[in-house]
């Protein structure tokens, strides 16, 4: 593979590399999203974070950035986009549908853009 905008696959390990430099710099656009969609008061039918402490917020992401425990490709395989999971100890979140508490995060990661899109709790 010669560049990351080539139509192969990237790799695993390289999103991995890509995601942790990501996680250290959210962007404002990225952060707006996540608070007004997954922090509370959240959407109806959003998932959202328990806490409401951007800092503690933003050290989630980092973490399932640092260290997620999936790497895998979003259904959307041509955006070049990869989930990002991580699963912690302790609930981290509420499930939007359900209500049921979330021990995972997941960070939408754009490899072309190198950028960090989208994160939210999960189940």
């Amino acid at each position: 593979m010669d560049s990351l905008n080539d139509k192969e696959i990237t790799p695993i390990k390289e999103v991995e590399k890509l995601a942790r430099v990501a996680g250290t710099a959210l962007n404002d656009a990225v952060k707006s999203h996540v608070k007004e969609n997954h922090m509370l008061p959240a959407k109806q039918g959003k998932s959202y974070f328990l806490s409401s402490d951007e800092a503690f917020v933003w050290n989630l992401v980092q973490q399932a950035c640092n260290y997620p425990d999936t790497v895998t490709p979003h259904r959307d395989s041509l955006a070049n986009k990869f989930v990002l999971k991580k699963k912690f100890n302790a609930p981290v979140g509420i499930h939007g549908e359900t209500g049921l508490p979330c021990v995972h995060v997941i960070v939408i990661f754009d490899v072309r853009e190198q950028r960090v899109v989208n994160a939210f709790p999960s189940l």
